[in-house]
């Protein structure tokens, strides 16, 4: 099925799909923030249980994971109290404050670990020149280029509410009405 986008909630997931998660969908499953109220969070948590039961492969990169423990990181930095704190992020991230934060989201990290499989980026193989070139022009985030490319060259579905994959020839799974035809 190469090129097509699919609405999610009404998939039918097969043991035989190889899915990528992108970071926002790992961030509307185990993030906070989004609530549970969230529409998003409640058709991803759908999917991802649906997938589940399905027994499709989750697989997630390197880039996925360093992606969603910043995200959560800077999230939880930019909703600090208005108090004595550090005033800028690395030094947020040496301090005592960050401990149980880090924890947290290294918890969610082994929960993701523990329902995925980790995949090479094949960034060797990957053809960096398109990536490069787009980027340079303005055209495409790097690390959505790069997610692209590893979709296309392992056959992977991506899964995503991101709409800046709108036009990249791939499979995508998504309820996001920006990629959906």
């Amino acid at each position: 099925m190469p090129g097509k986008i699919h609405r999610i909630s009404t998939y039918h997931f097969r043991n035989t799909d190889h899915l990528l998660f992108d970071t926002n969908i790992w961030l509307f499953l185990y993030g906070s923030q989004h609530g549970p109220s969230d529409p998003r969070v409640r058709v991803y948590s759908a999917a991802l249980k649906s997938v589940l039961a399905a027994q499709s492969r989750i697989l997630i990169d390197v880039l996925i994971l360093s992606e969603l423990m910043n995200a959560m990181a800077r999230f939880a930095f930019n909703r600090l109290p208005n108090q004595p704190q550090p005033r800028d992020f690395k030094a947020y991230r040496k301090s005592t404050a960050f401990k149980p934060i880090a924890k947290s989201i290294t918890d969610v990290c082994r929960r993701i670990l523990s329902q995925a499989i980790r995949t090479n980026s094949d960034f060797p193989s990957l053809h960096i020149e398109t990536v490069l070139s787009d980027y340079e022009v303005g055209k495409a985030d790097f690390n959505d280029q790069m997610l692209a490319e590893l979709c296309k060259s392992n056959g992977l579905i991506l899964v995503t509410d991101d709409g800046d994959f709108k036009g990249m020839d791939l499979t995508i799974l998504t309820e996001n009405k920006r990629l959906l035809p």
